[in-house]
């Protein structure tokens, strides 16, 4: 970028847009691993956060066998044994904006990767 410049005195500054940390767990990937922290912007997918961690691992899954599955509190049951939710993220979903709004809410959640063949198991058991 330098050498295409042709003002030779000025200054090249990247910058990185706003955003934060989300935890994915990447068991399904790496069985020794529990999760990776990544840093990601606002408007990061969950079909950028699915490539970012792959590329971590060096897998060779593609991004369409997996999905990214919020995991948190059920807040309308509050009773023992129905305390999790589970919901598979839309590949357009921020994963950021979701966890600033349950943190808003004082709740917790987690980002899971997992395979869509299990998500499409678990899904047609429960039906």
């Amino acid at each position: 970028m330098v050498g295409c410049n042709p003002w030779r005195d000025s200054r090249v500054r990247l910058c990185c847009k706003p955003g934060g940390f989300i935890r994915v767990y990447d068991t399904v990937l790496m069985p020794d691993s529990v999760y990776k922290s990544i840093r990601i912007s606002g408007d990061t997918t969950v079909r950028d956060v699915i490539d970012i961690v792959l590329a971590c691992c060096n897998s060779c899954l593609t991004p369409d066998q997996l999905c990214l599955v919020q995991t948190g509190p059920d807040t309308l049951h509050q009773t023992v044994g129905l305390s999790t939710t589970r919901r598979v993220m839309d590949r357009r979903e921020c994963p950021l904006g979701v966890a600033n709004q349950l943190m808003v809410d004082q709740a917790e959640c987690k980002f899971v990767l997992e395979l869509k063949s299990n998500v499409d198991t678990d899904q047609h058991l429960r039906k």
